[in-house]
């Protein structure tokens, strides 16, 4: 397992397990939002990523509400892993992003595109 440097702006998104006795994931998750106290982001930037966040969590529930949206999510991602394996860049976004092992940093130009409802 790598180990990240954590930066106090940064979002995390934690998936855990449930394991059973013969260690077998159960098929359930719990999902975890972990954010710091101590951000540097303006309230206005903060609240918009965090937005974000919460909404990338919601996508789990949402797609077992909605089998054709996980499937729609399941051809995103498959077309995106042919396009790395074929030498492309990869399409998870369409705005400024970099690549460094497993780790996708994508550079958000229009932050309007994230003010929702509350946001």
């Amino acid at each position: 397992m790598t180990k990240y440097e954590v930066d106090p702006n940064d979002f995390l998104i934690q998936i855990s397990p449930s394991i059973d006795e013969e260690h077998n994931w159960t098929g359930e998750i719990a999902i975890d939002l972990i954010i710091s106290t101590a951000t540097s982001l303006c309230d206005d930037d903060h609240t918009r990523l965090l937005t974000l966040a919460k909404t990338i969590c919601a996508a789990v529930p949402m797609y077992e509400d909605n089998p054709e949206l996980y499937s729609q999510a399941l051809q995103y991602v498959a077309e995106a892993e042919n396009a790395v394996n074929e030498g492309e860049d990869p399409i998870f976004f369409k705005q400024d992003y970099t690549t460094e092992d497993n780790v996708i940093s994508v550079n958000f130009k229009n932050k309007d595109f994230f003010k929702g409802e509350g946001a």
